[in-house]
């Protein structure tokens, strides 16, 4: 049932031109809070430690912040073959995505491998030791480059990049190397990706995005109460997992049609728009929704006129007319 729903969902979404092809992935712990649990341990980034969890895969499209896949029945042994999986999923709409990226502990090298072999383009980071950090310390500083990326606020910062080919091990693959210095952390960063067509500051500004996706699971915990599940039984987990993302979704539609507002949080358009009251009358053929008056509520009526008064299917077909609120 919640594999039918995201499916005919991300149909919706993607034929409407919401996604963009390039996908942001991440798996989340959601704990569950019983003192009886057989669910695994699975280490919570939020709280720095292993939980008794619910280990769940989410996917985002960076530029509408739409969530477009989610699975809570992710087993830690199987968890580096999300990304496979994913691919399955997306494939089912006759397309492959067209980029993905993730951390360097979301997979392994060898379904990097296969990634590569399939045409589908990613950018990670790899795994940096000490044996790498000496390494790179070697290169001399004119075989490096500044590159200008564009950060946020628009404002731009110069950083230190190196490229290179690489081989990696266990199955053989050579990637796109693009180390990055000079950039606010103490360490250097190896970001590897088989994307040879873009240029370096474009991958390093793509994946800079990844964070929207940290900010999107955030927004889930913070105002759609992700980790509040008490439930053991996992399939129950992933309803709930299902319904907030489709509720997350819902508010990334309707800011779309709020000017000015395309960027706010959940959080803040409720606060804004949604959280209202108000009163109704149901007619023969329609149900007259008045609002009372409040800051920006002149901008969610005009946003409100582009869907025509809608009819409800399950309100007996009643359209749905939303009026300001006004009293004698």
């Amino acid at each position: 049932m919640n594999r039918k729903f995201l499916t005919e969902m991300f149909h919706r979404f993607n034929s409407s031109g919401q996604f963009s092809g390039i996908v942001n992935m991440d798996l989340t712990a959601i704990p569950h809070w019983g003192d009886a649990s057989v669910l695994e341990n699975n280490l919570s980034g939020k709280r720095g430690k292993a939980l008794k969890s619910v280990l769940a895969l989410l996917t985002q499209d960076p530029d509408s912040g739409i969530f477009c896949y989610s699975d809570a029945e992710v087993k830690e042994k199987q968890r580096a073959e999300c990304v496979l999986q994913f691919v399955d999923f997306w494939r089912q709409s006759g397309e492959s995505p067209s980029c993905l990226i993730f951390d360097s502990k979301f997979t392994t090298y060898q379904h990097l491998e296969r990634l590569d072999r399939d045409n589908i383009k990613f950018i990670t980071l790899r795994r940096r030791g000490k044996r790498l950090i000496n390494e790179y310390e070697k290169i001399p500083r004119e075989r490096k480059e500044r590159i200008q990326i564009e950060g946020p606020g628009r404002k731009y910062k110069r950083v230190e990049v190196y490229e290179s080919e690489i081989v990696l091990p266990k199955p053989e693959c050579s990637l796109r190397q693009i180390v990055l210095s000079d950039h606010g952390r103490e360490k250097p960063s190896f970001m590897i990706t088989n994307d040879r067509e873009r240029s370096a500051a474009a991958i390093v500004r793509q994946y800079g995005r990844r964070w929207n996706i940290e900010k999107g699971i955030s927004e889930q915990i913070e105002f759609f109460h992700l980790n509040s599940f008490s439930s053991s039984i996992v399939v129950k987990v992933d309803f709930d997992l299902t319904m907030t993302i489709a509720a997350h979704n819902f508010y990334r539609i309707m800011a779309q049609y709020l000017k000015g507002f395309e960027r706010e949080t959940s959080s803040s358009l409720s606060s804004k728009f949604f959280n209202n009251g108000g009163q109704f009358t149901i007619d023969n053929d329609k149900i007259i929704i008045h609002m009372k008056k409040k800051r920006h509520l002149p901008i969610l009526m005009e946003a409100l006129e582009s869907f025509k008064e809608p009819k409800i299917p399950w309100l007996d077909g009643r359209k749905l007319v939303f009026k300001l609120w006004t009293t004698l």
